[in-house]
Order: structure tokens, then C-alpha cells, then sequence
């Protein structure tokens, strides 16, 4: 509502009462710790607005309470307080911006969005409320103690000091309650602006009335002259003179102190209190000018100063804040929730459920939503499904429910790949631990919710529930797709003593998408050997035939496992972004292997692979459950430069959206381009495509790659430094 000028109104008389005791010899005059000076200086009313703000104030948005709280509440809610760090710059994207690290008994909650230019206002908040909290346990104090009864005490004075104390004491409740009213609104604001470089005009609006003394003022109660100083950017310094009184031009000289101990640890100011008590009685019982009183008997608490009180404070999670620092935004909350899930460090239910409770105002609905993810942790009910209940309860509109990273926003449909195969399978080992009979068959349950497999794929996923492992579970899943894909391509009904794999020649081509003056070496042949056609040779070459129910054995697999130690590869792979690449090694009969003589009967022999040009290399098997080789296959990837240079241009013409072509970008990133990948995507303007700048990215790309395939070719002694 906005303020009607009273003409020839005079300033609010304040009521008399006590002075504040000073932060510092020396600092009296500061408005934050002796609000009760209001004497304008005739070089204030003439000083000119050097910098106004975007928009001038017209109403105020931090309330006004004049009560005091229970100090027995306040310390029943002390080992729930929460601190606020020291504010860090980080970059998110196109924009730096301060992260305020939100601390709770030594543990980290949170992060507080805040922008650049308020970092000394911020802390100078933080700074009053721990202020006037210390001062006012000190009054606190000394109003509970006991009167001294000898005979010289007169009963009178000793009556009129205890009220002198019981009204510093309110009073100084007060100021903490409004410091922190403050503070709550301030933070409100905050998370809900984002990241961003906005103003934040309740931050604005406390340090312009704690520089005029109005912060227990109603906006209807100001001075005739009020505007102009509410149309001033407080934190611009040519407004010194206009402020004049209060200006702080450095926050830690006058604190006195150059740490930020106090931020965690609080404010001990005994001492100082000890010394200024007297005069702070001696001031009050006379009165004057300068002495307010902030304290209304008949005020009423306010139903949120705490930042626990309902609403509670949403933070940002350090989950969120390393999303949105990866270029993403909080617009598709189910691709953030997907990725939660999709990651290698598993996330605890409860962390989960934190991070889905905090999508809402209220803690109302806790009960209902623990119930729900417990049944998508347990593997009762798909990822879809949990996601729409989510996407309902926001009431997201079609284009936000975008439910996983994959290139047009959907998973792509690889069984052992998908996000709830991940979750069963976590559910599997956790349940394993008790009950691995029971496990087994709830784990098989999970699988038929989101998939409908037939015999081969059950062979697959009795392997991976014998061969996963909590570190493992990723891996073994994409090891689990490969084998399960190379052997629908190239394994059934191929008679032969040969392991093939399809090749994908046309990825080669796609490699260089523009003309380059430095052809790029062609890439050399891997060898891909499956644990699972290790456990079948392995089986095999101890002279004991598979067990159908460890070891999978699909259509035409069972001669290849017997011969593998002694067959040459017919397809290898390279591992890389550009795909597989066939190879037509081991066409000779003196490309076989042969098993000396002396060889113990309990012995597998290595299988041997050849590159292109006859050079040979070893893929050794595993060992019991263990590996003790080489295992670093690469599944075949779902990212590749043809696709990125695809993205590129649709994203130039506007063909895709930004988050469409970030999406492309960190699905399934090979290590040697995250680096390139992360950077590019916090330097993009989403709204703008810079054609100079992402045609630099891909060429950054193609080096990349040409230097791996470099690099490993060295590696195997086919080229020379």
C-alpha cells in the first residue's frame, strides 16, 4: 500500500526508554547497535542522489514485530539453530554468484543463491541478529539473578533496578526478533529468486531503514522526506552523503575483527557488556533523546521467524546446486530427480525424499511421499510412474515433464540400461543382504513391471544378480547390454569357433564432419570379451561343462565358449565416441592359439586379439568372481560427433531448445570430453546460439578425439612418438 504524506507532519515522537550499549569505542552512532539517534544533518537534506535504485521502494516487505520471544523457546530451538559461512563466488553457467553455505550442528544443509553485490550487506545482517542475540542473553542473565539481602540494601532501589534490567531485556529481545523477521524475509526472496544478478529489494529495503532508523517504523509512520531516500541505492557510495549516519565504508574494521569465527560460533560479548550495563541503567532511568523503546507489551509474536517455522526455508540442496552449476535449471525438476537416481554414488532414500520434499511449501504431505519412494527404491513401482505423481502433485505443464536425459527427452529403450533395471537391481543387493531367496524373486518381479523378458534376457539377469556388486552395479549393467546386444546381432546361430561382435563402420565416417588439413589416423581394433564368455571358456578350459544356471549360454554360444581360448576375434572395438569399428584380424591358421604342454590342467589361457595389422594383444579372463585383467571394455556409446554437429545446427536454427541440446551433450559423455562439454555448457547463453563459439567447441572435440585414438594407438606399439 502505498505511504499518504502527511503535510507539515512531524517526525513520530519515539518513547523514552534505554540507550543500546555500542558494538565499539568509537562506533556509537551505528544504527544497527544504537538504533534511538534520528538527528538529520543539514548536509543530508541537501545531498543529491547520486544512484537511484531500478525500482524505488513503495511499500515495506519486512514486517514490523515489537515483542519479545520466550528465551526458555529459544533455547529449546538452539540445537537447531542454523549458521550461515562465509559467502563463496561461483559460476553458474554465463553468471557468477555468491553460494552462503547453510550449516546445522557442523553439518551442511545447503546453499543460500545470492548476488555479488550484496555480499557485506549479507553478512552485515548476520551480524546484527547474532549481535542482539548476545546482548540480549546478557540482560537474560542479569535479570535472573538473585537479589543481595544485607541490611543496607534498600528494597526500593534494588526493585527499581530489576525493572530497569527486565526492560533492557525486552527490549533487546525485540531487536533480535526484528533482526530475524528481517533475515527470514530476506532469505524468502533469495530462494526464490535463483541464481541469478537481480536486486533483492527486501535486503535493499533493511539496510536503507537501519541507516535511518526506521526498521520499527510502519511504512505510514515515516518522515515527510522518506522518498528520497527510499528511491537511493544503499549500496551505491556516492549515496554516502545522502545516508550520512550509519554508512559503513569497511565491515570488518568496524567489527573489530578480521575472522569470520562469529558466523559459525556466535558472539561472546560478556566483556563488553559488563563495561556499558551502568551507564546503559544510569541512561535508561533518566530518559533523553536518546533513549527508544522497541518494546510493546501488548505485541504479538509473529507466526514465522525462525527458518524452521512453516513454510520452512527450501535451501538448495548441494545435489541441486551441482546440477544447476552443469548448466541445467530447476524448470525440469524430473530430470534433476532422474539424475539423483541414474547416479554411481547411490542416494539414500531418505536424502531423496529430502530433496522431493523440499519441491514443496509444506512438510504436510512427508508421510505420503516417504511411502512412495520407498516403494520406487524397493523396486514396487517404475520410474514413470513416481514421476507422474510428482509432475501431478507440481502440476507441471507438458513440456516440463521431462523425465530422464535422454537426447528428445526419453530414455532410450535399452532394457538393461534403463533407470528402474538400475533400481532393481540396487533393491537386489539390499535385499540379498537378509534374504537372498526372497531377493531373487522380488528382484524378478521389479523386472517384469518395466520390461517383458524372454528367455535370453532372464539368462542376462541371472548373471548380473551373480555377478553385481554394490561398487559395481553400473558397469555390470552396461556389460550386461553389450552382451545381450552382440549377442542378438552376431552370436545366435553363428556355428563357428569365432566371438563376433557388429562393427559400426559408418560411425568412422561420421567422425570428421568437417573438412580438416589433418586427417585423423584411422582407430585401431579392441578386443570385447563379455564376462560372460569368459565364465563359458573358463568352464570350459577346466574341463567341466557350463552351469546353464550361472553361466549364460544362449542359442549358438555354448561350442563358441568351449573353443574361445583358442579362436581367433573376428570383430574388435576401439573404445571411443565415434562408436565400433569391425576389423577383419585372425583370417590365418597361424592366428590361433595353441596351449603348450606344460600347462597346468587348472589353467585358462589368455585369449589373444589382433589389430589390423597382425600385431597382437591380450584380453585375460576373470578369476572367480574377481577381475585379473583388463576389463576396461567400453559398451557401445550413445554419444558421437555426428550427433553433436547435428545439435549444433538444429540448436543454431532453433530446431531444439537449449536444454534439448545440453541433454545431447551429457548423455553418455565420454571422460575425454566432459571437461570441453562442462565448460562449453556453462558458457552458453541459452537464448542465444553463438555459431563462432560452438563451431569452436566441436573442433575442441575432434582434437580430443584424434589425441586418444593417438594416445592408445602409441600404447599398443603400432605408432612410434
Amino acid at each position: 500500500m502505498a505511504r499518504v504524506k502527511q503535510t507539515n507532519r512531524r517526525a513520530p515522537q519515539r518513547p523514552r526508554g534505554m540507550v543500546q550499549i555500542p558494538l565499539k569505542a568509537g562506533h556509537a552512532q551505528h544504527r544497527a547497535m544504537i538504533a534511538g539517534q534520528s538527528v538529520e544533518k543539514s548536509a543530508a537534506k541537501h545531498a543529491a542522489i547520486s544512484r537511484a535504485l531500478p525500482q524505488p521502494i513503495r511499500d515495506f516487505c519486512i514486517p514490523v514485530t515489537k515483542a519479545e520471544p520466550s528465551m526458555d523457546d529459544w533455547v529449546a530451538l538452539e540445537p537447531h539453530r542454523i549458521h550461515y559461512g562465509v559467502p563463496e563466488l561461483k559460476k553458474y553457467a554465463q553468471l557468477e554468484c555468491l553460494r552462503v553455505p547453510v550449516m546445522r550442528a557442523q553439518r551442511l544443509l545447503g546453499y543460500v543463491p545470492l548476488p555479488t553485490r550484496y555480499e557485506s550487506s549479507w553478512v552485515y545482517l548476520c551480524y546484527c541478529v547474532d549481535y542482539w542475540l548476545a546482548i540480549w542473553k546478557c540482560w537474560d542473565s542479569e535479570s535472573k539473578k538473585k537479589r543481595r539481602k544485607t541490611k543496607k540494601a534498600n528494597p526500593k532501589i534494588q526493585q527499581e533496578r530489576a525493572d530497569l534490567i527486565a526492560t533492557c531485556r525486552k527490549n533487546n529481545g525485540a531487536r533480535f526478533l526484528q533482526a530475524m523477521v528481517a533475515r527470514r524475509t530476506v532469505l524468502e526472496e533469495c530462494m526464490a529468486n535463483g541464481v541469478n544478478d537481480e536486486r533483492i529489494k527486501s535486503l535493499d529495503e533493511f539496510i536503507i531503514r537501519n541507516y535511518r532508523d526506521w526498521l520499527f517504523l510502519e511504512f505510514d509512520e515515516l518522515p515527510d522526506d522518506a522518498d528520497r531516500y527510499l528511491e537511493a541505492d544503499p549500496l551505491h557510495a556516492g549515496n554516502r552523503k545522502l545516508f550520512e549516519t550509519g554508512w559503513v565504508d569497511n565491515f570488518r574494521m568496524m567489527l573489530g575483527r578480521e575472522d569470520h569465527a562469529w558466523m559459525y560460533d556466535g558472539l561472546d560479548l560478556s566483556e563488553l557488556f559488563k563495561q556499558g550495563m551502568d551507564t546503559a541503567l544510569h541512561e535508561l532511568k533518566k530518559g533523553g533523546e536518546q533513549v527508544d523503546i522497541t518494546h510493546d507489551e501488548n505485541a504479538q509474536l509473529p507466526d514465522k521467524w525462525h527458518e524452521l517455522h512453516e513454510p520452512p526455508i527450501r535451501f538448495t540442496s548441494e545435489r541441486k546446486d551441482k546440477f544447476i552449476c552443469d548448466g541445467f535449471t530447476l524448470d525440469e525438476p524430473l530430470v534433476f530427480l532422474y539424475r539423483c537416481l541414474q547416479d554411481d554414488d547411490e542416494i539414500e532414500r531418505e536424502d531423496f525424499l529430502r530433496e522431493i520434499m523440499d519441491m514443496w511449501a509444506t512438510d504436510e504431505s512427508r508421510r505420503r511421499w516417504s511411502s512412495h519412494v520407498d516403494q520406487l527404491f524397493d523396486g514396487e513401482m517404475k520410474w514413470d510412474d513416481f514421476s507422474d505423481l510428482v509432475a501431478d502433485e507440481l502440476g507441471l505443464e507438458p513440456d516440463q515433464r521431462v523425465n530422464s536425459m535422454g537426447p528428445d527427452g526419453a530414455e532410450p529403450d535399452l532394457l538393461f540400461l534403463k533407470l528402474d533395471a538400475k533400481i532393481a537391481v540396487r533393491a537386489y543387493l539390499r535385499n540379498s543382504e537378509s534374504d537372498p531367496d526372497t531377493a531373487a524373486a522380488i528382484f524378478r518381479q521389479s523386472i517384469d513391471r518395466f520390461a517383458d523378458p524372454d528367455a535370453n534376457d532372464r539368462r542376462v539377469w541371472d548373471w548380473v544378480m551373480r555377478k553385481v556388486k554394490p561398487d559395481t552395479v553400473t558397469a555390470t549393467l552396461q556389460k550386461a547390454h553389450v552382451h545381450r546386444s552382440t549377442s542378438s546381432k552376431g552370436h545366435q546361430g553363428d556355428k563357428s569357433a569365432t566371438l563376433t561382435i557388429t562393427g559400426h563402420t559408418h560411425d568412422v565416417q561420421r567422425l570428421s564432419p568437417s573438412p580438416s588439413s589433418n586427417p585423423q589416423p584411422a582407430p585401431p581394433a579392441k578386443v570385447v570379451l563379455s564376462d560372460m564368455d569368459v565364465d563359458q571358456a573358463d568352464a570350459a578350459s577346466r574341463g567341466s561343462s557350463p552351469d546353464t544356471g550361472n553361466n549364460i549360454l544362449l542359442d549358438g554360444e555354448q561350442h563358441s565358449a568351449v573353443q574361445a581360448s583358442r579362436v581367433p576375434m573376428s570383430n574388435t572395438m576401439l573404445p571411443g565416441s565415434y562408436g565400433h569399428v569391425d576389423s577383419n584380424a585372425g583370417k590365418n591358421q597361424e592366428d590361433r592359439l595353441t596351449t603348450p604342454s606344460n600347462t597346468p590342467p587348472d589353467h585358462t589361457p589368455d585369449v589373444i586379439g589382433e589389430y589390423q595389422d597382425d600385431s597382437q594383444f591380450t584380453a585375460t579372463h576373470e578369476e572367480g568372481d574377481r577381475s585379473t585383467g583388463n576389463e576396461n571394455f567400453v559398451p557401445e556409446s550413445l554419444f558421437s560427433l555426428a550427433d553433436v554437429q547435428q545439435s549444433i545446427n538444429d540448436f543454431i536454427s532453433d530446431g531444439i531448445s537449449f536444454n534439448e541440446f545440453r541433454n545431447i551433450l551429457l548423455t553418455d559423455t565420454p571422460p575425454i570430453h566432459e571437461k570441453t562439454v562442462h565448460e562449453v555448457l556453462r558458457t552458453l547463453d541459452p537464448g542465444h546460439a553463438d555459431r563462432k563459439m560452438l563451431n569452436a567447441f566441436l573442433e575442441k572435440l575432434q582434437v580430443e578425439e584424434a589425441l586418444a585414438i593417438g594416445a592408445l594407438l602409441y600404447v599398443c606399439g603400432l605408432i612410434s612418438k
